[in-house]
């Protein structure tokens, strides 16, 4: 039976890569459609799989990391408040940087006319309009953490209720296509994580070497099919079922034995939130400054966007140093360490001298 004190480097690494996917994705999108140029193709793959795995990493480390506090109202909220912590103030942040950059470049695109019903929506999460290109993605990422805390509070009922849920997404699926948000697939896919993580908790995980050259082996093949379509059937759910394949693999792996992580790859998978969160607005900004002055005329397209995703990640790791990390570590100091001390009967100051 696999422990839940081991970091899990691996993980963490993975995670940084998967979004390190979903940044090229957006890259080339923008510039297929400033300069007709298509980076490897991209365009052609339909999707990378990097917003797929991202879920079912997310449903992973949280069942992983969380499951041991069922039953415990406390923790429930306590659980709660640090991820709210975590999703709203640097998403807020960005989103006024992106509603900022509409005003500042007003050729940015936009298909969205700001008003102020589109904006209170985009500001909970709670839109089918969003500003922000990763809007949509976290308000499946916000529910699950809804409902983990409710499966927190009360784990027998909620349990069940989880189990109905996700089988009635299933046969919706089999039916027809929902665009439903609670009937989405999407949510399948986190819950694919946290099958991964009850999986290596009770059980030891066999064949990981197996399991996770499958599950790369897998994506590459994906990535193909949707260039040269060697077969015709709608194979997008597999980027999960090959995600969950690749957390088993490297989770049985970092648990078998602690590895030693390069300081440049762990500090990017600590930063992999701010990449996610803050990467679009700044793809953009770089792209329509440097265009400005026609830098690509000078390094050519192939150049100038590996330039573009590497000042963006760059500049992604800055604010995960100067605003990410000191406002969270800020914020759960004084909103849970306060929340804590009032459950116990004291005022924050005796909580800091003791």
């Amino acid at each position: 039976m696999g422990k839940n004190n081991n970091k899990l480097s691996l993980v963490q690494i993975s995670r940084a890569i998967a979004i390190f996917f979903v940044l090229i994705g957006h890259a080339n999108g923008l510039f297929y459609n400033m300069f007709d140029y298509d980076w490897f193709n991209i365009s052609q793959w339909n999707r990378t799989g990097g917003v797929d795995f991202f879920f079912v990493v997310s449903g992973f480390m949280i069942y992983y990391l969380y499951f041991k506090n069922r039953g415990n109202q406390l923790k429930a909220k306590d659980f709660l408040i640090k991820r709210l912590i975590r999703i709203f103030p640097l998403y807020w942040l960005m989103l006024f940087a992106t509603i900022a950059l509409l005003y500042l470049f007003p050729g940015a695109h936009s298909e969205n006319t700001l008003t102020l019903a589109v904006f209170l929506q985009n500001l909970l999460l709670f839109t089918t309009n969003p500003l922000l290109d990763v809007t949509w993605s976290l308000s499946y990422i916000l529910f699950f953490y809804l409902v983990f805390t409710s499966y927190l509070l009360r784990p027998k009922i909620m349990k069940y209720v989880i189990i109905i849920w996700l089988s009635s997404i299933l046969l919706t699926q089999l039916i027809s296509d929902s665009n439903s948000f609670l009937l989405s697939v999407n949510h399948i896919e986190i819950y694919l994580g946290c099958l991964a993580a009850y999986l290596v908790t009770n059980i030891k995980v066999r064949f990981e070497r197996t399991l996770l050259l499958v599950g790369l082996n897998g994506f590459l093949f994906l990535w193909l099919n949707n260039i040269y379509f060697f077969l015709e059937f709608n194979l997008l759910f597999l980027y999960s079922v090959f995600s969950m394949m690749i957390i088993l693999g490297i989770t049985a792996m970092d648990l078998q034995k602690k590895r030693k992580i390069p300081k440049h790859l762990s500090l990017l998978g600590d930063a992999s939130y701010s990449v996610y969160i803050c990467h679009g607005p700044i793809i953009q900004f770089f792209l329509l400054l440097l265009s400005k002055f026609r830098f690509y005329e000078k390094t050519g397209h192939f150049i100038y966007m590996s330039i573009i995703i590497c000042l963006t990640t760059l500049t992604c790791i800055g604010i995960y140093l100067l605003v990410e990390r000191p406002m969270t570590k800020f914020l759960r100091k004084y909103i849970v360490k306060r929340s804590a001390s009032l459950h116990l009967g004291q005022s924050p100051e005796v909580e800091k001298i003791s």
